[in-house]
């Protein structure tokens, strides 16, 4: 069986069975190809799109372009907007064609039905099961051209009609204790006896994170309260500069009133020190009118990406309340209706028109039909008046929601549109120069190469992209020197059949510059999986491997150099698939001694107890 017995399932559903990462992924990629849709599938994702969101400055929002789109897309998935998500799948699907070709056949050759979703209903006709979606997912991901592991499922669930079963877990999960738990639940065979007390297990499980998350919520309002207090301290002048300073106290305050609001506020401080850290440097005006003109550019970056806090916290903060709103108990839905009636509101003055009760409690009394009335006269029965109302707080909540991301994305296109203005009036030449020149990936390359021809005293040659792994291996050791070392260990793959060796480059690369300088820093690390993602599309970084499996799998985790051993806990990656052409890991040490990246595994996945 390919699926389970259950009902239909919401199309908005599929997004359950991939990374977050992937689904913008798929709206980037929709957006950006919409032009080239069928006439059908364009019209209908434009008509969903004018239907679904709303922009400033545009009577029909479908006229928008891909990057003023994407939020509102994404957002309207993540809500469960049906329609639009199926118009996204629909053009998506079309436009990978050779893929739906080659799902359709092999799910032919099983007789599960292809014929699709049921756009009409918006819904799938059922869910996968696991098993069953991971077997077909390995034969379909075989072949000489194996591609995305993750554009095949997406094809399959939408081939088939069935949506994917939920991605349970980060098979990288960051915790030891609890990848170690993971594993051994996966060990054990499924007529062990643990698995009879296994919802007992859950349930004491769930208690014991109820009380440990209130416990940690009291300690991270502690933190964020210090965490607030350090940067008003530390970059009094700057907030002054940018007119943040009684923001930033102010977001304090609202913490400290809402603790539901201690998980993104953390994400948000932690930012926010970041980016005021790379700021400092570039606020001050710079020496010379050619580093100015280059660094008023970064600085723009930079004060774009604080002031576009202000937009995302007022953003939580309205999906708090939202949320809130939806949760109220019972008793205090009803008070506000109690209140309500008590003062006229919802109804004409005075209550008039409003059927009244009885004194002994009972329903209001039917009026009898008049034959003067034209019309028989409606009756409405106390369940059917509470449950419109219900209906109209939930269409007045769900109003209210959208008004307030409206304006969060109103607020944020109106800041990047005053910062691009500002840019154009005074960067203009560098910009223009930019964004002509290179695309963002030889840009790194450019730069690396520049750089390295600088200290050599020659001339920057021109930046090729390496054909092989190896060739990119090469580069960035006669590149980077100082700041990295490559020494393999036996279970690398040295002739990896990876087949995008100019990202290994862009990846090595990162390792050599940013990880680099970022390590030479005394304090906490900032978040490195951010800032790889941001410099390398698609790239991931892990910080650790748990000790069970190290000590299982030793030569797999450690390298030697210069007779001195080194614990690969650390590595960074692209694809989740079993094919090697698609999927590479680069396994890396800190050598706080050189200060060098010391890179000791690349190749496919590295051994683990669960493969």
């Amino acid at each position: 069986m390919a699926t389970t017995d259950s009902d239909d399932v919401p199309l908005s559903a599929f997004r359950l069975g991939f990374e977050p990462g992937y689904v913008e992924g798929v709206i980037d990629h929709v957006l950006q190809h919409r032009n080239e849709a069928s006439e059908g599938a364009r019209s209908a994702l434009n008509s969903a799109i004018s239907d679904s969101i709303k922009l400033d400055g545009f009577r029909d929002s479908s006229r928008a372009g891909p990057q003023q789109l994407r939020n509102g897309v994404a957002f309207e998935l993540l809500e469960g907007n049906d329609r639009l998500t199926g118009a996204v799948l629909r053009a998506w699907a079309e436009s990978h064609q050779g893929l739906h070709d080659l799902a359709t056949d092999h799910l032919h050759g099983l007789g599960i039905p292809t014929g699709g979703p049921d756009l009409r209903r918006r819904a799938f006709s059922g869910l996968w099961e696991r098993e069953a979606w991971i077997q077909e997912l390995a034969e379909l991901c075989q072949g000489d051209v194996a591609p995305d592991e993750d554009d095949v499922g997406l094809m399959m669930s939408y081939v088939s009609g069935m949506a994917p079963p939920m991605k349970l877990y980060d098979p990288d999960i960051g915790s030891e204790t609890f990848s170690e738990w993971i594993d051994h639940l996966e060990d054990l065979p499924p007529d062990a006896h643990e698995w009879a007390e296994i919802e007992l297990f859950i349930e004491t499980v769930t208690e014991l994170a109820s009380a440990k998350r209130a416990e940690r919520v009291t300690v991270q309002l502690e933190a964020v309260g210090h965490a607030f207090a350090a940067i008003l301290g530390e970059f009094d002048s700057e907030l002054r500069y940018l007119g943040m300073d009684e923001t930033v106290a102010a977001w304090e305050a609202e913490v400290s009133e809402r603790p539901a609001l201690v998980g993104a506020a953390m994400d948000v401080v932690s930012e926010l020190r970041e980016t005021l850290e790379e700021y400092r440097p570039l606020h001050p005006q710079a020496d010379s009118r050619d580093r100015e003109a280059v660094r008023a550019v970064e600085r723009g970056e930079c004060e774009a990406a604080i002031l576009d806090l202000v937009a995302r916290w007022d953003c939580m903060k309205g999906r708090f309340d939202d949320t809130e709103e939806r949760t109220l108990p019972e008793d205090t839905v009803q008070s506000r209706e109690d209140d309500s009636a008590a003062t006229g509101s919802g109804g004409p003055a005075g209550g008039q028109g409003q059927p009244e009760a009885q004194e002994d409690g009972g329903s209001p009394p039917v009026p009898e039909h008049s034959a003067d009335a034209g019309e028989p006269e409606t009756t409405v029965s106390m369940e059917e008046h509470e449950a419109l109302l219900s209906e109209r707080d939930r269409l007045r909540r769900e109003k209210e929601s959208s008004e307030v991301e409206n304006a969060r994305l109103a607020r944020l296109n109106a800041d990047l549109e005053s910062d691009r203005r500002s840019l154009d009036g005074e960067n203009s030449e560098i910009r223009d120069e930019l964004s002509q020149s290179r695309t963002r990936e030889e840009s790194w390359r450019v730069a690396y190469v520049s750089a390295r021809a600088a200290d050599a005293g020659g001339a920057a040659e021109e930046a090729t992209p390496p054909d092989t792994v190896n060739e990119a291996v090469a580069r960035v050791e006669e590149s980077f020197p100082n700041q990295l070392a490559i020494s393999l260990n036996s279970k690398s793959a040295k002739n990896s059949p990876f087949q995008r060796p100019g990202e290994v480059f862009d990846a090595l690369a990162w390792l050599a510059t940013v990880y680099h300088s970022r390590r030479l820093r005394p304090g906490k690390q900032p978040h490195f999986d951010k800032l790889l993602r941001e410099s390398c599309s698609g790239w991931s970084y892990k910080p650790k491997q748990t000790e069970v499996t190290k000590e299982q799998f030793d030569e797999w985790y450690t390298t030697t150099m210069d007779g001195r051993s080194y614990d690969l806990d650390a590595h960074i990656g692209k694809g989740n698939s079993y094919d090697p052409k698609n999927t590479l890991r680069i396994a890396f040490a800190w050598d706080d001694e050189r200060s060098k990246v010391i890179v000791g595994y690349i190749g496919h996945h590295q051994r683990t107890r669960s493969s």
